[in-house]
């Protein structure tokens, strides 16, 4: 029996999912589009599909909104609203197109090579219910075959549209600038020896949106060498001024577990960016035991850079949570419900415990006096092959199993731990935060096997 679909988590109907492309918020409605195959349960066929919610919690399917066609495939980007028709791709005197910047995997023949990858544009003027490919595409091409994963945004201190792509297997952050979103002239790149692995889907936000002159964050991907193995989703703060970004901390991990990657922010948001990743890691996406769905968005979660007095400062993460955190009401929980739970620091070398009826499936074990790790058992149910077939001897999660270290205070923290079906997101938080608490995550998938949940400690 397969694991319990997530309740509040964006998940895809009957196919395959990765990266969210495209996200943005408009007249109060969000908007997510993400990697779809949407004929199978593995990747392929690269095509976007669209989802939209009123809470970023509860989530429906619009179908498929840009499919592959005439041999390209659609791979990641972003959407943005030209409210000015700067690209004069809507009729004048309207509220301006949606313009989704993407980009167009070319295909060779072979599907273990990757063809030329170039930006393209598709054009909406309903509000994303139906989208048109730009005739002029592409609008961007290096002549080269792992440029991709534009990101855009607007700079208003230049008056001009910044598109962040990267050089897959160069490390290499490439920023170009434009008027009208059809045009665009290289203005810099960025580089940094500290990440290693390919890198994808980048994002450059700022963490005040009132004042883009100060602390902005590069966002990354890496593929291998991600914070806790495998692929894993980087920042790195910094300064922009509408041409170049330049570091000013070392890169930090936007989550700390094995499964969050691809995050990207929502355009059309006031003040510090939300973003939403995939909830999966590339070590072991294609064998997970949910067939015929696969995949899910982690919960949409606000970034935050803390305050500090000395040292380097910490990235925190304020989740949206289904519900207020809460301690629980006794030891057994439903594996088919939503629980938000507030739970003390266990003490050094203790833990609390998520166990089914013949074995722990989770431990949040305090590692020591000052860390804390999440571990979780490998998988109950076999790994599946592209249809649906289990694969004798292959384990699902291998050696990942367990998060990067968190640093603790084990004066001011406490834990707060939302499940929903397969999907664990762990926060440490202060105490005093009441409802919206913030700290460091992480993302962590489990397949645990049936019965019902008991949460223990084990001290």
């Amino acid at each position: 029996m397969p694991p319990a679909r997530p309740a509040v988590h964006l998940t895809p109907v009957d196919t395959w999912m990765n990266d969210p492309n495209g996200l943005f918020l408009r007249d109060g409605r969000w908007h997510a589009f993400y990697q779809n195959n949407p004929v199978g349960s593995a990747w392929g066929h690269m095509s976007w599909r669209h989802a939209v919610s009123d809470d970023l919690l509860t989530w429906t399917d619009l179908g498929v909104a840009i499919p592959e066609e005439d041999g390209t495939a659609i791979f990641s980007g972003s959407v943005v609203h030209d409210s000015r028709n700067t690209s004069g791709l809507a009729p004048a005197g309207g509220p301006g197109p949606l313009v989704a910047i993407y980009t167009g995997n070319v295909s060779t023949g072979d599907p273990a090579q990757h063809g030329p990858q170039v930006q393209n544009l598709a054009v909406s003027t309903d509000d994303g219910a139906t989208w048109v490919k730009y005739v002029g595409n592409p609008v961007l091409d290096r002549g080269s075959t792992d440029f991709r994963d534009p990101q855009v945004l607007r700079h208003e201190p230049t008056g001009r549209w910044v598109m962040v792509t990267v050089e897959a297997q160069d490390h290499e952050v490439l920023l170009h600038t434009s008027v009208d979103l059809v045009h665009w002239e290289h203005a810099s790149t960025y580089r940094d020896d500290r990440l290693d692995g390919i890198w994808e889907c980048p994002d450059l936000v700022p963490l005040d949106a009132a004042h883009p002159e100060g602390a902005w964050l590069l966002i990354v991907s890496t593929n291998p060498h991600g914070p806790a193995g495998g692929s894993g989703t980087w920042g790195v703060p910094g300064t922009f001024d509408g041409t170049a970004f330049t570091a000013t901390d070392a890169p930090q991990p936007l989550d700390h577990g094995p499964d969050h990657y691809a995050a990207v922010s929502f355009w059309g948001v006031d003040g510090a960016p939300l973003v939403m990743p995939w909830a999966s890691n590339w070590d072991y996406a294609r064998h997970a035991p949910t067939w015929p769905w696969r995949g899910t968005m982690g919960l949409a979660r606000t970034v935050a850079l803390e305050p500090a007095d000395d040292g380097p400062r910490r990235l925190v993460l304020i989740p949206v949570l289904p519900a207020a955190p809460r301690p629980p009401e006794g030891p057994r929980l439903d594996p088919g419900a939503v629980h938000v739970l507030r739970l003390p620091l266990p003490p050094a070398g203790a833990a609390w415990e998520l166990a089914t009826p013949d074995r722990v499936e989770l431990r949040l074990e305090r590692t020591a006096q000052d860390t804390l790790v999440m571990r979780r058992a490998e998988s109950a149910l076999p790994a599946l092959a592209d249809d649906g077939r289990p694969k004798p001897g292959r384990p699902v999660f291998g050696d990942r199993t367990r998060t990067l270290p968190i640093p603790v205070d084990g004066e001011r923290d406490e834990l707060v731990l939302a499940l929903d079906g397969c999907v664990a997101e762990l926060l440490v938080a202060r105490r005093d935060q009441g409802a919206s608490p913030t700290g460091p995550m992480a993302t962590m998938l489990f397949f645990p096997a049936e019965g019902a949940w008991e949460l223990r400690r084990d001290w």
